[in-house]
């Protein structure tokens, strides 16, 4: 949601739109999975910096050097000719002590909520309407997200959805309540296949029809 709150504000809002459609909730459950000092709303517990390559412009498999670290024509030039990965900031896995209910306890979804909160005071300035979506997986898959601690962080999230669209007036489509976990709509555990989309795309429309009454 921190994503998304950062790109409403630097790509969407930019467009003017008429309608912001908010569905986050399955990746800030992974955010939450750090020790608790390092909980923060800015996801630095959750991130890991550039790799250290075991790459030199002289020493093919050497130890990189300072200035290859922190050059971005090097990293550029090396990129083109072939000689090093395209890498660059991205998450850390859970690591497995914090993957647990009870660190989900510890770390509740207050900065998934303010995030929320952000993105419809956002839009609402800029004079589009929004909506709330809950976030749906399958069961179907025996994959992370159908383990106890996962299920338990997508439970309170959806809630957490649930709680601000009530204190700000929002209306909240319940997408988990009513998208069909069959492995017939699903890649994987968190996505959806083409099928999948069309039919969530189906699902959607629905409710902005239906709430937006149009004829």
């Amino acid at each position: 949601s921190l994503e998304s709150l950062l790109n409403l504000q630097l790509r969407v809002l930019p467009l003017k739109p008429d309608l912001v459609i908010v569905s986050d909730g399955i990746n800030d459950v992974s955010t939450r999975m750090v020790p608790p000092e390092d909980y923060k709303r800015d996801n630095s517990g959750h991130q890991k910096w550039w790799a250290i390559y075991e790459l030199s412009l002289h020493q093919p498999g050497g130890t990189a050097h300072s200035w290859w670290d922190h050059s971005m024509l090097a990293h550029y030039v090396a990129v083109r000719l072939g000689r090093l990965p395209v890498r660059g900031v991205g998450v850390r896995p859970p690591e497995r002590p914090w993957v647990s209910v009870a660190t989900l306890e510890t770390n509740a979804p207050v900065f998934f909520e303010r995030n929320l909160e952000e993105m419809i005071l956002l839009a609402r300035h800029y004079g589009a309407q929004i909506i709330l979506a809950t976030a749906a997986h399958s069961r179907a898959y025996d994959d992370y997200l159908v383990t106890q601690a996962y299920e338990f962080g997508i439970v309170q999230n959806n809630d957490a959805i649930r709680r601000v669209g009530q204190r700000l007036n929002v209306p909240v489509f319940d997408f988990a309540a009513v998208m069909p976990g069959d492995m017939e709509y699903w890649v994987d555990d968190a996505h959806v296949n083409a099928r999948g989309a069309c039919h969530q795309a189906e699902l959607f429309a629905g409710f902005i029809h239906k709430q937006m009454k149009l004829p």
